[in-house]
């Protein structure tokens, strides 16, 4: 499949900063929702997680750090260097362009995020916290957590595989709870049966 020769070539730009700065790669999921294939890497370094999931192109960046997460827009947007930024969501006929993007835009987080103690990222992260708190639906659907919806097809692919722990662990990163439906409550409390036996 051409998209995930494209995601692992692209991997192969990012990867030499991520190692330099301590992080290892972890995990590569395959899975597949409403919108099509998708392919999901995590990086991590102690308690920070690198996500990058990739459907055609990069769909979503996000950081993490413990619990408190953070998109890459949100991120620039926030520390006041959205000028800076190259990474975009636009879909760019040279795939490996986009990769080329997100490792420009590394250099910004590195005090932060890469080798600091993501001191703006926990602040930030509670500031996204409060735009989910927003009435309006349509502008909470409009902003943030767009990795929901790709988690929770993760955590039900790895159900399906009776990977048990590790579908816990996918639904126990889903920010937005009112995402999971009764299917999802079902999945979890027959996975937490399994896991205590």
């Amino acid at each position: 499949m051409q998209s995930i020769i494209d995601f692992t070539q692209g991997l192969c730009i990012i990867e030499p900063f991520l190692k330099q700065h301590g992080f290892e790669f972890e995990t590569l999921d395959l899975g597949r929702n409403s919108g099509g294939a998708f392919t999901m890497a995590i990086y991590k370094k102690e308690s920070k997680k690198f996500i990058i999931c990739y459907r055609d192109s990069i769909e979503h960046v996000v950081y993490q750090f413990f619990k408190s997460i953070v998109s890459h827009d949100f991120y620039f947007e926030q520390l006041g260097l959205a000028d800076k930024k190259q990474f975009s969501s636009i879909r760019w006929e040279d795939k490996l362009l986009e990769f080329k993007k997100v490792l420009h835009d590394f250099e910004y987080l590195t005090d932060d995020f890469f080798d600091g103690q993501c001191d703006r990222l926990i602040e930030i992260a509670k500031l996204q916290d409060n735009v989910m708190q927003i009435p309006d639906k349509k502008k909470r659907d409009e902003f943030i957590y767009p990795l929901d919806e790709t988690k929770i097809e993760m955590a039900r692919q790895a159900f399906k595989k009776r990977e048990f722990k590790k579908c816990i662990e996918i639904y126990l990163t889903i920010e937005d709870v009112n995402s999971l439906n009764e299917l999802d409550r079902k999945i979890v409390a027959i996975s937490e049966r399994f896991i205590n036996q």
